[in-house]
């Protein structure tokens, strides 16, 4: 009878059990990062009774977290890819926005209104309101280079910022994964449950992946070690942090230099590399461009005459794109503006000269003002579109990582339902059990009295 009694009890421990662990997931359902749970049930060793074996009834061993730490990999290494493009198609963005050439207000468009000024006061060379359209399309001109220059170098400068910002969401995430495996493997040898401290780490990683293109191993022990480019981050406890600095990235405590190619950082110190670094690409090609104009349009206007006979004056003073200006003395006497070869009112030659500058091949390569400018804005319409084409297909990946992850590891409330049904059922069969012995044991005292 006691032995009836004991299986009888372990049943209802087990299904009690496993109900409880059914309301955690109904409760957990809509928990973003919850892994699903469910118990792992064993049979009892049998025990000797008359000369035979019988059972002694079940045992819960464990309660087992749902997850596959392959997807879980799998879904990490995407997602610092996508964390990459994601951040590269947006600071692409931004560029290809200074670079705006399907307005009025772009700066092809004031190239091309100024040379057209320059054409039509060679057919009316004496006229001074032809002078004075020159000098403001030219301080047009140099406005909107200025201006091109100004705002590149706003997004490299909120650049650097946000990777300040990002390093230090990093390192947070670096000191609590190690916090994490702390506690984790410290638990192992318990039957404490570490499930829900294996749900935060794992999200934990998944965003050094994204932020910092981190990739994990899980060791024997379930710790989590974390590297970068083959540098160990996170090894058990312990968590190195890193810092940065125009040139890149280094390991806080002693210096290393590391490098972070991936994720949402990689793509931010592409982006303002002091070497290489794309927004630095595009600010000294605004910089060949204006210098290029500066040089060659001074050397011509100082060569020529203005209508009051003045001479040896440049058409543009400053030496790049973030400092070119229309000299002030020609914007406050447009009579000086050199037209003239020789000093003849009617003589065009200087002026002949200065709009076919945008013709000869000055600029690297043997290009044109105009074709070195085309080839800038199609350089980073090419770029921005091809970061885009991999942002999208990576987050159609993720998105499916993400689904078949979550039919892994999600709460489906559907079977959570069936199983509580199924825990009732078992839970008032053992009950039922109980009661029946009760009743032989008392049928058995009655008949002794």
């Amino acid at each position: 009878m006691s032995a009836a009694i004991d299986i009888a009890l372990s049943g209802l421990r087990s299904s009690q059990l496993a109900i409880d662990i059914t309301a955690h997931n109904v409760a957990n359902a809509n928990v973003e990062g919850y892994s699903r749970q469910r118990p792992v049930a064993v049979t009892k060793l049998a025990q000797t009774s008359s000369q035979t074996f019988v059972g002694s009834g079940v045992d819960v061993q464990k309660v087992e977290r749902l997850s596959d730490r392959w997807t879980a990999g799998h879904l990490r290494t995407e997602v610092a890819e996508q964390g990459y493009y994601d951040t590269l198609h947006e600071r692409l963005s931004e560029v290809e926005a200074v670079f705006n050439e399907t307005n009025t207000k772009g700066l092809g468009d004031a190239l091309n209104t100024f040379f057209q000024s320059v054409a039509q006061l060679v057919d009316q060379p004496e006229s001074p309101g032809h002078r004075a359209m020159v000098l403001a399309n030219g301080d047009l001109l140099a406005a909107r280079l200025r201006n091109a220059d100004r705002q590149l170098r706003v997004i490299e400068r909120d650049t650097r910022a946000q990777i300040a910002s990002q390093v230090g969401v990093a390192n947070q995430l670096l000191d609590q994964v190690a916090l994490l495996n702390r506690q984790i493997v410290g638990a192992g040898g318990s039957r404490a449950d570490t499930n829900g401290l294996q749900d935060q780490r794992d999200g934990l990683l998944r965003k050094l992946a994204e932020t910092l293109g981190a990739r994990t191993l899980i060791d024997e022990d379930n710790s989590a070690v974390v590297s970068v480019e083959g540098t160990s981050l996170v090894l058990g406890g312990d968590a190195l942090l890193l810092s940065y600095g125009g040139s890149g990235f280094t390991i806080a405590e002693n210096g290393q230099q590391i490098a972070v190619t991936k994720g949402q950082l990689g793509a931010m110190h592409e982006a303002v590399d002091q070497q290489n670094g794309i927004l630095g690409q595009y600010v000294s090609d605004l910089d060949t461009m204006a210098s290029t104009l500066i040089d060659r349009l001074n050397t011509l206007h100082s060569a020529g005459y203005g209508l009051d006979g003045s001479t040896g004056r440049d058409f543009f003073v400053g030496t790049n794109a973030g400092d070119i200006a229309v000299n002030p003395d020609l914007q406050a006497h447009p009579e000086r503006f050199a037209a003239s070869a020789n000093g003849a009112a009617g003589n065009a030659e200087v002026a002949r000269a200065i709009a076919g500058v945008r013709d000869e091949p000055l600029l690297p390569g043997g290009g044109t003002i105009d074709s070195y400018y085309e080839a800038v804005v199609g350089s980073i319409g090419v770029e921005t579109a091809a970061a885009k084409a991999q942002s999208e297909g990576l987050n159609s990946v993720v998105d499916q990582i993400v689904t078949h992850s979550e039919s892994l590891k999600g709460v489906s409330l559907d079977e959570e339902m069936t199983n509580l049904i199924r825990f009732q059922q078992a839970y008032n069969a053992s009950g039922r059990v109980v009661q029946i012995v009760k009743e032989m044991t008392d049928a058995l005292l009655a008949l002794r009295w």
